[in-house]
């Protein structure tokens, strides 16, 4: 029986290096990081005298090489992890098939060390191990959908969803394989089921390809397949936004209070209803102006969608009805009353706007959908492609960004013009020129640029594409003009990009930018409280560069474990509080982390370090960089 945490952690250090021999100074700073370097050597020498105990004969298990590194002997130990690094990237059936299996629980599961260093490695590995297993499992899925085998691929999918239930890959799959076999009602059931979680642990709409499957059930041809030989457009169509018409609510008496709830209820719904990027809400004056001309009909406007609307009043009773027409045929999708005491005006005028907007932008979203079934849509296995590329692409791993690469250029092969499959490709190698693994960084900053601007110029109106475009300026050119009007852009086309805003409020901070970097941080978290890390490291990176440094310090450890430069940034925070024994700590930490995970570790080379961070943090205000490698500096990093 092994000894529990550090000798479980000493041999799955060893595991993971696959027979490389693993240096003394990296286990003692690994599994003994809070102690001086003769304890941690002195705890190392302890552990490996208890393991030979626990294995009798230690050395036909760890063999200690003349300059005292450490490994595994590969034929006298059998690792399951060893054994899913080796086979994880196969595309025959029956391998990944044995990839699958292998995962039986997380990455040294139950293990919880009190040691920093040590916890922040176990996680780091078991986001890594998580990431190349679905990538993997990804690819099985794909290999049973081609093979016919619906079956099997609605047990992976729901064995995938028992380990991850929010993975929308896998409802693709369980979705697709009820369709397969003619079990619509259950692929339905599956469809809301997912839809209802989403919404309620999110608040968000399932993906467009997961609406694009369930659509089929209204439709006789059977799920596209993907075959090569599949029709399709030569051009990806952009649906156009759907234009809504709020007309000004009749109001059935002439008291002041009445008119100016009325008013105000008009103007909520267009400023709500207007935050829906895919709605084009009409400005104010156009609609009086139509209004006014005695026109009732919504064509003049090139409206799609009128909402009217009656106040009544009776005492301190409130009656107030809404109701959504087709324009074109002045067909009634829905209607509404509402009920209520007059008592506070403002919270009664919320309540009724609140609850209007909500059902009025799922009505027409319904009807949308069901208007566009039988019009031409991209080609099923391009979009399919794209999406599996993306969710590989979220881990931020080496495997997983060069296994999206892939499936994205198979995907812009069948549709040549297919802007968001070029936005994602372009992202993909900034993430690589970001990355410490990446092989020439001058080959994919060309790259990263050049197919943001191929995304753009294929459509000029999809949002990804010129959200793309500003991380290629801003990261790979340097350029924080482009950049700022390339996610302006964006955020035209999709006000509600939070990505777009995350990157624009980085961007911002980046350039000294206070004011309009706190107005966009603001928005992010208005949007969504659970925001993106790289919001709150941004907003973290501002209170550093702001002088709040005990709030940078919160910032950066809430970040810490999945941006490692932010262990680098805490330690020049803590540095300016006066913890000066801690931000030693923690840099070293940091580099320590560095010198295992650099494909070319800079050492002293101050001019190396500084590339790294302007490659992850590209501040363009020479004042502001200055004052960022100032306390990078005073913490122990040679810059």
């Amino acid at each position: 029986m092994v000894r529990p945490r550090k000798g479980i952690g000493l041999l799955a250090c060893l595991a993971l290096a696959g027979g490389k021999p693993v240096s003394r100074d990296q286990l003692c700073a690994l599994l003994w990081s809070d102690r001086q370097t003769a304890q941690a050597r002195a705890s190392l020498r302890q552990l490996l005298v208890d393991l030979r105990r626990d294995f009798n004969k230690v050395g036909d298990v760890i063999e200690i090489a003349a300059d005292s590194s450490i490994s595994l002997k590969g034929a006298a130990v059998e690792s399951d992890l060893a054994d899913f690094q080796r086979f994880r990237r196969a595309d025959d059936r029956m391998t990944l098939e044995r990839v699958f299996a292998l995962r039986r629980g997380q990455f040294i599961e139950g293990l919880a060390p009190e040691d920093a260093a040590f916890a922040n490695w176990i996680e780091d590995n078991r986001r890594t191990i998580d990431a190349q297993w679905s990538e993997a499992t990804a690819r099985l899925l794909r290999v049973l959908e081609r093979e016919g085998d619906h079956r099997r691929s609605l047990e992976i999918a729901t064995q995938v969803l028992s380990v991850d239930p929010l993975c929308e890959l896998a409802h693709q799959s369980v979705i697709r394989a009820h369709l397969a076999m003619n079990n619509r009602s259950l692929a339905l059931r599956h469809y809301q089921q997912f839809r209802e979680k989403l919404d309620r642990e999110l608040g968000v709409e399932p993906d467009a390809l997961t609406q694009h499957v369930i659509r089929t059930v209204s439709t006789p041809q059977a799920v596209p397949t993907g075959s090569v030989g599949m029709s399709a457009p030569a051009a990806v169509s952009r649906k156009p936004k759907a234009c809504i018409a709020v007309l000004p609510f009749e109001l059935l008496s002439r008291t002041t209070d009445d008119l100016h709830f009325a008013e105000g209820l008009t103007e909520d719904l267009r400023t709500g209803l207007s935050r829906f990027a895919d709605l084009a809400v009409f400005a104010p004056a156009s609609v009086r102006e139509h209004v006014q001309s005695g026109r009732d009909r919504g064509r003049p406007l090139a409206a799609d969608y009128l909402v009217r609307g009656i106040v009544r009043r009776a005492g301190q009773r409130l009656r107030v009805s809404a109701s959504l027409v087709h324009a074109a045929d002045d067909t009634m999708l829905w209607s509404e009353h509402f009920d209520r005491e007059f008592a506070d005006i403002f919270a009664l005028q919320d309540d009724i706007v609140r609850c209007t907007v909500a059902v009025l932008a799922g009505r027409i979203e319904a009807f949308e959908m069901a208007s566009t079934l039988q019009k031409p849509v991209i080609d099923y296995e391009a979009y399919d492609l794209f999406l599996k590329a993306r969710f590989l692409q979220q881990g931020n791993s080496e495997e997983g960004i060069l296994a999206a690469r892939f499936l994205l250029r198979d995907a812009i092969t069948r549709e040549p013009n297919f802007a968001s499959a070029y936005a994602e490709l372009s992202i993909g190698y900034v993430l690589e020129y970001e990355s410490d693994w990446c092989p020439d960084y001058s080959a994919a900053r060309y790259e990263a640029l050049a197919i943001a601007r191929q995304a753009v110029a294929s459509d000029q109106t999809n949002s990804n594409a010129h959200r793309a475009l500003a991380m290629a300026e801003f990261y790979c050119n340097l350029d924080f003009d482009a950049a700022k009007a390339h996610a302006g852009t964006a955020l035209a086309q999709n006000p509600n990009d939070q990505f777009t805003i995350c990157l624009l409020g980085f961007a911002l901070t980046c350039n000294g930018k206070v004011a309009e970097r706190q107005h966009f941080s603001a928005e992010s978290f208005k949007l969504n409280p659970l925001a993106p890390e790289s919001c709150f490291f941004t907003l973290a990176l501002g209170a550093y560069l702001d002088g709040r440094y005990a709030d940078a310090v919160n910032g950066f450890v809430r970040v810490s474990r999945v941006y490692e430069e932010a262990l680098a940034c805490m330690a020049a925070a803590l540095w300016k509080l006066g913890q000066h024994n801690t931000a030693n700590a923690a840099m070293e930490r940091f580099m320590a982390i560095k010198r295992k995970k650099m494909a070319s570790y800079p050492g002293d080379n101050a001019e190396q370090w500084r590339a790294y961070f302007l490659r992850l943090i590209p501040i363009t205000d020479r004042p502001t960089l200055e004052k960022f490698f100032e306390g990078l500096h005073q913490a122990g990093l040679p810059v």
